[in-house]
């Protein structure tokens, strides 16, 4: 029934109050927890609004990581990595942001990085897809 609505084009996201900033570190936590259409849960970084922003996302079910950047709510991928990435496992998520530089690290490793062509500001967030659920732990 969620694909006869086109849930897999549906990407809540969580903006959190008074967290604007530029250059940062972001960190989540990531653990999937269920998913039938999609298990994809991530950090949203240089919001803008609702329709303009990045993410840093894993996808348990494609065995994926992937930074897009959202242009007026079209998604267009950035950077893109396969790893195994396991269900029931935790992720240590984290974005650096430097200027206009970006590097998306997993368990402290650095997966992706990409520059993008204006400084990153905005807003930080939690991202997901679909009808997935993944518990996001925060930290600063």
């Amino acid at each position: 029934m969620l694909d006869a609505i086109g849930a897999f084009f549906y990407f809540p996201l969580a903006i959190a109050r008074d967290s604007e900033t530029a250059d940062a570190v972001i960190s989540a936590k990531d653990l999937p927890v269920s998913g039938n259409i999609d298990q994809a849960g991530g950090i949203a970084f240089g919001i803008k609004n609702v329709a303009n922003y990045f993410v840093f996302r894993i996808n348990h079910l494609e065995e994926i990581a992937v930074l897009y950047k959202y242009v007026n709510s079209e998604r267009l991928q950035r950077a893109r990595v396969g790893m195994d990435i396991m269900f029931g496992q935790r992720y240590d998520l984290q974005v650096r942001v430097t200027d206009r530089d970006i590097a998306a690290l997993i368990n402290g490793t650095q997966v992706l990085a990409y520059s993008a062509s204006a400084p990153v500001a905005g807003y930080v967030g939690l991202w997901t897809k679909a009808d997935a659920a993944i518990r996001i732990f925060t930290s600063h």
